[in-house]
């Protein structure tokens, strides 16, 4: 009896003396996560482990290795590993100090990071419910422990995705009871950014902050002007030594820059960084720097494209990239490789994400772009809109101008190229075409020109004008890139509920 009522004893004194903490080395450990250096960040957790074994955020630190494995990888065998490690660790978690911030985030941040990558297998019903239960804990934890950081910045990134929620899914969206805005959001995830900055406690967690944010307001706010004053936050010391590190933050500066027309910048920042043999392989960097160079029409474009296609084990953007390649040999006046390509579209990748679906559709339409039309598309959105332009007009001198698909083409291409060279009256002239001469075209021209109008209204402070061209656009019965555009006229809408 008293070796029991000692063994009762030393299960107590174990389970009070469970921690839940962010020490140095679970710091370190996360920083080597960020940089995807996955050998060396288990190493570093091992260590923590043999420190203080009844420390619980070693297990959160090892899912957000299996997790950030699988949504880079995209292979089946490593989300298989995540969800058979899931409950294992949630248990773990749940034994920790129920007195940290850090204890019900933690939980949180499994849930959130497998009902992530549920949903990027397209498992969407089991995918919300994991995000569901960590909205539901976040919730419980602001209640707890109010502006923890951690928590503002998870909480800020899903009142975003909440925003822009198409109408169709909007019963799921109240059935699991989120709410939030966009500007809700952004505001949220400004405030964990500039946090992360002024509190040395968590200055780790500033490059996450600053991702989530850039990822928003790229994607979510509609401002120009904020967009490119995420350029200056990467220009801070602190953020420059992590671009150097970390592709994942590479990546998201090439992302800003091609957002904001610099092109030449995207280029630099990829090629310049340096990927270590001992970093978890980030392939879709190929796939953007064959895209940007292909922007600036240079003869080596294929070959990064190249690399990603015959390394990338995934399914996303495999398609988008066969296009162009094929894109590549047609301006090389190539046919016989730009139809090898084509047909290489049908034969392998996914129907998930907006640039493949158009890939396959290009591919069984069969028809071949004008070539001065590509090439004015490929250049505006490396941002070299003179010579997009350049090339539009010796499309009008041209015998296809006569064309009505490539007409309409042509008056779309016109309206972005002024639109994002800052010529507004010379842009609206050319979406108001658009729209009028394209509404019935299946095509995204009309579509996404009036997406685009709405957003100069907005901008410009013509909220009534900004909603009438957001319902047009979501009104119009279109195939190609329907669900990024959609999403983006709705987190219109949304940002407008609170002007």
């Amino acid at each position: 009896m008293k070796i029991i009522f000692l063994l009762i004893l030393l299960g107590i004194s174990a389970i009070s003396s469970a921690s839940t903490d962010f020490t140095p080395l679970c710091k370190s450990a996360y920083k080597e996560i960020i940089s995807l250096r996955f050998t060396e960040a288990h190493r570093i957790i091992l260590q923590e482990k043999k420190n203080n074994p009844s420390n619980t955020i070693p297990s959160l630190l090892e899912n957000s290795i299996d997790f950030l494995t699988v949504m880079l990888s995209e292979e089946d065998k490593d989300l298989e590993i995540l969800l058979n490690n899931r409950e294992k660790r949630l248990q773990l978690l749940a034994k920790g100090d129920k007195k940290s911030p850090w204890f019900l985030y933690s939980q949180a941040e499994v849930y959130f990071q497998t009902g992530l990558a549920r949903i990027k297998f397209q498992e969407y019903i089991s995918g919300g419910m994991e995000i569901n239960r960590a909205y539901r804990l976040l919730l419980e934890n602001e209640k707890k422990h109010p502006g923890f950081l951690p928590a503002k910045a998870r909480l800020g990134l899903l009142h975003c995705l909440v925003g822009t929620v198409p109408d169709k899914y909007k019963w799921a969206a109240r059935a699991l009871d989120f709410e939030g805005s966009i500007p809700q959001g952004i505001s949220e995830l400004n405030q964990a950014y500039k946090s992360s900055l002024a509190n040395k406690d968590y200055d780790f967690l500033i490059p996450e902050s600053l991702f989530l944010l850039s990822f928003a307001t790229i994607n979510m706010s509609g401002d120009r002007k904020a967009t490119h004053s995420m350029l200056r936050e990467f220009e801070k010391s602190i953020n420059i030594e992590w671009t150097n590190r970390s592709p994942l933050m590479a990546f998201c500066l090439a992302n800003l820059y091609l957002k904001t027309g610099q092109n030449d910048e995207a280029i630099k920042q990829i090629t310049t960084l340096e990927r270590k043999a001992d970093q978890f392989p980030f392939l879709y960097l190929d796939y953007i720097l064959g895209t940007c160079k292909l922007n600036r029409l240079d003869a080596d474009a294929h070959l990064p494209l190249l690399k990603y296609v015959a390394s990338f084990k995934g399914k996303n953007y495999i398609r988008s990239a066969y296009q162009y390649l094929a894109w590549y040999y047609l301006i090389q006046d190539n046919i016989e490789k730009y139809n090898v390509y084509m047909q290489r579209i049908t034969l392998r990748g996914a129907e998930q994400v907006d640039n493949d679906i158009q890939a396959l559709k290009n591919a069984e339409k069969g028809s071949v772009q004008d070539i001065n039309l590509l090439k004015a598309r490929l250049l505006f959105d490396g941002g070299y809109y003179d010579k997009s332009i350049a090339m539009l007009n010796r499309f009008s001198q041209s015998a296809s101008a006569s064309n009505p698909s490539m007409q309409l083409e042509y008056n779309y291409r016109s309206a972005r190229v002024y639109d994002e060279w800052g010529k507004w009256p010379e842009a609206i002239k050319y979406y108001e075409i658009t729209i009028k001469t394209g509404s019935q075209n299946a095509s995204y021209f009309a579509a996404n020109s009036a997406l685009h109008m709405g957003m100069i209204m907005e901008n410009r402070g013509k909220f009534k004008e900004a909603e009438l061209y957001y319902r047009k656009c979501l009104e119009m019965d279109f195939s190609e890139y329907n669900f990024s555009i959609s999403q983006k006229a709705k987190a219109g809408l949304n940002r407008l509920k609170n002007k």
